[in-house]
């Protein structure tokens, strides 16, 4: 956000000399609050778009010239996996990338995973983000597969039971437990 033409990097806007931008924000993410930009109709129109641009891409090319970013869908229900134990997964790609990863949450305008930086900060951290959705992916195959199995396991196993159950013969008495 822009607060009296610094951006929340603390550096100093470059569309200043056109528009200063004056706002009232609120701390609390899931708050609705009205912003006032006052100036020259230019200046106005180019901070609504760096503004747009930082809630939904977290940069603007006007605050942040030569960064670019990627987004990539990743669903709720891998999400955690993605993340990883207190953050570990996107620590690692950030700390070997050098860019900033940014994961939605309820409030968020964009609902997509958005990776910062520089195109080559970028690119690397894509082949990792990439890496651990097909590992996610592959994973949860393997799971359900396993689940298949073990279900048609234990419907073949429910079956043997029942059928067993039926049947008693003298001799298992001295292999039961009484309790």
């Amino acid at each position: 956000m822009f607060f009296g033409g610094v951006c929340d990097a603390g550096r100093t806007c470059p569309a200043r000399a056109q528009c200063t931008p004056r706002l009232t924000a609120c701390c609390l993410p899931l708050c609705v609050c009205q912003v006032t930009i006052a100036g020259p109709k230019e200046g106005v129109a180019s901070a609504k778009e760096a503004i747009k641009d930082i809630t939904t891409k977290f940069y603007s090319t006007i605050t942040h010239p030569g960064t670019t970013h990627a987004e990539f869908k990743v669903d709720e229900w891998q999400m955690a996996r993605f993340c990883g134990r207190a953050g570990s997964n996107i620590k690692h790609i950030q700390g070997d990338s050098k860019a900033k990863v940014y994961v939605p949450r309820e409030w968020s305008a964009n609902k997509r995973v958005v990776v910062v930086g520089t195109p080559s900060q970028v690119a690397v951290a894509t082949k990792h983000i990439k890496s651990t959705l097909e590992e996610i992916a592959a994973q949860a195959a393997r799971v359900s597969s396993e689940e298949a199995m073990a279900a048609s396991y234990k419907a073949s196993k429910a079956f043997d039971f029942d059928d067993e159950a039926a049947t008693h013969e003298d001799w298992m008495d001295e292999y039961m437990v009484k309790r």
